[in-house]
């Protein structure tokens, strides 16, 4: 995938795994790499590993398909996890300060809908 104009990061969902979606009810999506170490694979969406484009920061957009989350928080790692291995975890509760190192903050909205082929890009503030 390249780089279209605003956009930080772009990948999409290869699988999910067959308890990914047991973390909707704590409101958080983990996302690994295919690389996924087997006793993690069945608890993700494995998604395919890309580059980071520009820096991920707080006030950037998340967006899987056309559902657009606001990042509110961004844990010390998540550029470099991302990039290296697909890994991270996002927490669907508005928190204003990253608790966690690999995960990103997202606002408190409806939790999405993730299947195998949905789009996962994270924008720019200005988008």
């Amino acid at each position: 995938m390249s780089s279209a104009e605003g956009v930080k990061y772009e990948t999409v969902i290869l699988e999910a795994g067959c308890n990914a979606t047991d973390f909707r009810n704590v409101n958080i999506a983990v996302l690994f790499g295919d690389t996924a170490p087997s006793e993690l694979r069945p608890f993700c969406f494995i998604i395919r590993v890309s580059p980071v484009f520009d820096q991920i920061r707080a006030g950037d957009s998340l967006e899987f398909n056309d559902q657009r989350y606001v990042i509110t928080a961004i844990g010390s790692e998540v550029n470099r996890n991302l990039a290296t291995l697909g890994h991270i975890s996002v927490v669907f509760d508005g928190s204003p300060s990253a608790k966690l190192e690999g995960s990103v903050y997202v606002e408190r909205k409806e939790y999405p809908s993730l299947r195998p082929g949905d789009v996962i890009r994270i924008w720019g503030p200005a988008v």
